[in-house]
């Protein structure tokens, strides 16, 4: 039965393709979405995975940067220096605020940085410089790229103008692009000279960042300490309660469009050989293995829509990073499995409903089936 139902498959090749084509664009509605989501997912908290710091120290009651406000007095930072196992501390400054950029508005995440700080400046730079002095910004490239500005260009936060020095890569998501100023000009903003938000810390070798923050807040009085992989997982959490949740809906609608999509197109697919099934059920064969034939045949389309989906989806990343630099998409092997199997499922349960029937047809109702 087996060998009849690959002869069977493959001999009409134009039902094949058709078949698997419907599949493979159902599917990659769905692998689309939800890459966007993954993208987003880790986007959102790019800035506290890659900005150095092994604990992060913020005023007592504060675990998080979304949608948060942490001021902490410049004083704690000489007390978290003299803790056992500090290699090295650096403050940021930070609020949400908007940038303005030509006719532009943007909703972004302001970083005030001293000039020597080593932790959490940008990780990666598409032009100019890293830090900015007094007067000064550093931005998102794809900021510059959507208004149109260059080194050299002007922006503004509240009532200061500002000159960009320095492109950054990889601090811009959908939720939460990143800005980088120096510390006086953010501290004139917020009128809090002696008072910064987040202390980033970086742990001597040897040591354990969870011991280390651990000992950072039983020391030091107003302030809580996480390790950074805590500080990360929180802020991911607070932000999927935001806009994400938004983007997890659509991911939701589009894997179920696409499951829909599948079971259409295997069901249909079936039903069109109803006729030859109840035939080969007359002539002898036997019902499980009629239904495996069945199934393989249902198995075989979808494995050829759902590996052209993930190749497609794969060759469009670079043209949809080029015409959408605002959004992340991020292509996680778990992700492809999962929606793998969810078609897999389907085709199958799909498959199952047609030759249920076939297979209580009374062999002399065959031929007219």
């Amino acid at each position: 039965m087996l060998n009849w139902a690959l002869r069977s498959l493959f001999a009409e090749r134009g039902a094949l393709v058709a078949s698997s084509a419907a599949v493979g664009l159902a599917l990659l509605l769905a692998v689309l979405v939800e890459g966007v989501f993954a993208g987003e997912a880790e986007q959102i908290v790019a800035y506290a995975e890659q900005a150095g710091a092994d604990v992060w120290v913020m005023q007592d009651g504060v675990a998080n940067m979304h949608m948060a406000s942490s001021f902490v007095h410049v004083d704690r930072i000489d007390e978290v220096r003299a803790v056992e196992g500090v290699s090295r501390v650096d403050d940021i400054l930070y609020v949400n605020g908007f940038l303005g950029a030509g006719e532009d508005e943007w909703f972004v995440y302001l970083v005030g940085l001293r000039p020597d700080a080593l932790l959490g400046r940008p990780w990666a730079m598409a032009a100019g410089r890293s830090t900015p002095d007094l007067g000064e910004a550093v931005v998102p490239d794809v900021i510059a790229r959507k208004s149109g500005l260059t080194l050299g260009s002007s922006v503004r936060v509240a009532d200061r103008t500002l000159r960009v020095v320095g492109l950054s890569r990889g601090t811009y998501s959908m939720a939460n692009p990143v800005v980088f100023t120096h510390r006086d000009d953010l501290a004139a903003v917020l009128d809090a000279p002696r008072s910064t938000s987040y202390l980033l810390v970086e742990a001597r070798p040897g040591h354990s960042a969870r011991d280390l923050a651990a000992a950072i807040a039983d020391r030091i009085e107003g302030v809580s300490a996480m390790t950074r992989a805590d500080f990360v997982e929180s802020d991911r959490a607070m932000a999927m309660h935001m806009g994400a949740d938004v983007i997890a809906l659509m991911s939701g609608v589009g894997t179920t469009v696409a499951a829909l999509l599948v079971a259409f197109t295997v069901y249909v697919g079936v039903l069109r050989r109803r006729r030859e099934l109840a035939v080969a059920l007359a002539l002898g064969a036997v019902p499980h293995r009629l239904l495996a034939a069945v199934f393989a045949q249902s198995l075989i389309v979808t494995g050829f829509g759902w590996a052209a989906a993930v190749a497609l989806a794969l060759l469009l990343r670079p043209a949809l990073s080029w015409a959408l630099p605002e959004v992340t998409v991020l292509f996680a092997l778990p992700t492809l499995l999962k929606l793998g199997g969810l078609a897999f499922s389907v085709a199958l349960l799909a498959a199952w409903i047609p030759v249920r029937r076939v297979v209580g047809i009374d062999p002399a109702d065959a031929f007219r089936a």
